[in-house]
């Protein structure tokens, strides 16, 4: 599963920091890609170009964060304090040359894989209470009304 931008909305709900790094995580393996294909650079130049890049807006390589195949959620209250991305991952740094595999297996844990018990369970339960068949007859702003009410009621003396 491959999560780009126009997808990632709910990461930048749930993990904020994240969805920002893995945006500049985005910016750079663009410019990475747009290197590799230049047509008129030779593979010396590319090579060049390739070695001076940093994370967007800063002066930092990718290499100096010493970041691995892992994801480390924001609190212990998850029960773990990271998880391999893929096998052994505590053993594979982020570099240029995986800088895709390592967004795209990031964005599935936390939207996906990483979740897909609880939304299990959730979903059983929540079936146990009102048929998910029926779920279909409501738009998403009419379920989103059903489960949390009126986010912003207007209180006022007129409706009392």
């Amino acid at each position: 599963m491959v999560f780009r931008h126009p997808q990632q909305h709910g990461l930048h709900r749930h993990e904020p920091y994240l969805a920002k790094f893995l945006g500049s995580l985005d910016v750079l393996a663009e410019q990475k890609r747009s290197i590799l294909s230049d047509t008129v650079l030779t593979e010396s130049q590319k090579q060049e170009n390739l070695d001076g890049l940093n994370l967007p807006g800063t002066s930092a390589k990718l290499e100096d964060l010493c970041v691995f195949f892992q994801f480390t959620p924001s609190s212990k209250v998850y029960g773990y304090t990271e998880f391999d991305l893929k096998p052994g991952g505590q053993h594979i740094p982020l570099s240029l040359q995986n800088i895709e595999e390592y967004c795209d297996l990031s964005r599935s844990f936390c939207l996906d894989t990483g979740i897909r018990r609880q939304m299990e369970a959730f979903k059983g339960g929540f079936n146990t209470v009102f048929s998910l068949s029926h779920v279909k007859m409501f738009t998403p702003q009419e379920f989103r009304l059903l489960l949390c009410g009126e986010m912003s009621p207007d209180w006022s003396r007129e409706i009392c």
